[in-house]
């Protein structure tokens, strides 16, 4: 009984989490890649994506403080945020990412500083989010790793 609790808590945060735009479908094509033989490849795929993005918005904000600022050098990084939260299932993120480009692309300092916080901002979000339904997943999987079902 109790597995089947967690099982419906993990579908009904799931379905949240799509309902309210955190993630797409991009996700769901992860979770397919996912068996027996990798249990934990969406959460592994997405703390890699944390890990670059936040050494990416450090470059960022290095290159920010530069003067002058080399736009070309911070599209190219940005390309890979937006790729990479696009990538994930993650369209808040993505559109955020296209967001700071534009800023880029207009050589718009200022915006720029104010896209990267949201951009930032929403990166923490999805991380919260996230963090605890990746935690509920582990709690499901049974011994043997198997996956639970969705």
């Amino acid at each position: 009984m109790e597995d089947n609790a967690l099982t419906q808590q993990i579908a009904t945060m799931r379905q949240s989490l799509f309902n309210e735009g955190t993630l797409d479908s991009n996700f769901d094509n992860m979770e397919e890649l996912q068996g027996p033989d990798n249990p934990n490849f969406v959460e592994e795929v997405i703390s890699v994506f944390f890990t670059r993005s936040s050494n990416n918005i450090n470059n960022i904000e290095q290159q920010l403080e530069n003067s002058p600022v080399n736009f070309a050098a911070i599209e190219r990084v940005v390309h890979q945020l937006r790729g990479g939260g696009a990538g994930i299932g993650a369209p808040k993120v993505r559109d955020k990412a296209a967001a700071l480009l534009n800023n880029c692309m207009a050589c718009n300092v200022e915006g720029c500083k104010a896209s990267l916080e949201e951009l930032k901002l929403e990166m923490e979000t999805l991380k919260g989010k996230l963090q605890p339904y990746f935690q509920l997943v582990r709690e499901a999987r049974p011994a043997n790793g198997a996956v639970p079902p969705q």
